[in-house]
């Protein structure tokens, strides 16, 4: 589907931003709103799941105003701000060689807004198989066929330990480009997981690219040990006060499966593509893992 540069609706000229990479939908911005249009089974989907969201009260934007546009159908969202962090975070990085304690506060601050919200939808009896297909488990089986038998038995493992969570409405791509100061966006690939995947994947994902090279992305900040320390500090004590386990004790299967989405499906990227490969094989299918 072609975006134009430009759209105008209701005498508001709208600027493409960006087009997502898997879906028939532009993201144009006016102001302080965003427009969110494309092909219209996709886009009332999103509204549906906007509505959900929503009733758990978790920050993110407000839908101004739906409709349609020519042959599509749009929606309009109020701003949640000009930067995200990981924006806000690569600034800090490349000036100051890290990020500060401010912003990661205001960081972690949100992240406990949204794990509030999010633990408001728990639900008993969670469904692993469905969980598996939406971090495209068996596409990663197939785009590695001589590991297929490790990473399938490898997600066993990772059912096994945290099962002892409930599942709840999971962001799907939950890490610093998806927040703000006052909220999350982009809740297109929600779907139920078990509770603490989102929360490791917003500190766990950065880790999936190289911090130099000649790769198509590199890392623009990192964490330190003592704001991933203070970060699962923070969480596990708010899981403890629910009455859960620990986020920190399992870390590494949420980190696991969280790695399975990312090695995934990256072959417009052959670069990455092969540094995820080996990373992945190299963290959780060796003998000795």
């Amino acid at each position: 589907m072609h975006f134009s540069e430009f759209i105008t609706i209701k005498r508001r000229k709208f600027k493409l931003v960006k087009v997502r990479q898997y879906q028939d939908v532009g993201i144009y911005c006016y102001k302080n709103s965003f427009c969110r249009i494309g092909n219209a089974e996709e886009i009332n989907r999103e509204i549906i799941k906007h509505n959900q969201i929503s009733s758990h009260n978790f920050p993110m934007a407000k839908i101004l105003e739906q409709g349609k546009f020519k042959n599509q159908a749009y929606y309009i969202e109020s701003s949640l701000g000009k930067k995200h962090f990981g924006e806000i975070f690569a600034e800090e990085a490349k000036h100051h060689k890290k990020i500060s304690d401010k912003t990661f506060d205001e960081f972690l601050k949100i992240t406990i807004r949204f794990a509030i919200a999010q633990l408001s939808s728990k639900k008993t009896g969670g469904n692993f198989p469905a969980f598996g297909k939406a971090i495209h488990l068996n596409v990663l089986a197939k785009e590695l066929p001589a590991y297929k038998n490790k990473i399938l038995g490898k997600f066993v493992e990772a059912k096994t330990k945290l099962q002892i969570y409930p599942f709840v409405l999971t962001h799907g791509d939950f890490n610093p480009y998806n927040l703000y100061k006052k909220g999350v966006i982009d809740f297109e690939h929600l779907h139920y997981g078990p509770a603490g995947y989102d929360l490791v994947t917003n500190i766990f994902t950065v880790s999936y690219f190289p911090k130099t090279g000649r790769y198509e992305f590199i890392a623009k900040y990192n964490f330190s040990k003592h704001q991933i320390k203070k970060y699962l500090n923070a969480l596990d004590s708010l899981y403890q006060s629910h009455g859960l386990p620990k986020i920190s004790s399992n870390y590494k299967y949420f980190g696991f499966c969280r790695a399975i989405l990312q090695t995934v499906r990256m072959q417009k990227f052959p670069k990455i593509q092969e540094y995820r490969y080996k990373k992945f094989i190299k963290m959780y299918l060796k003998q000795n893992r």
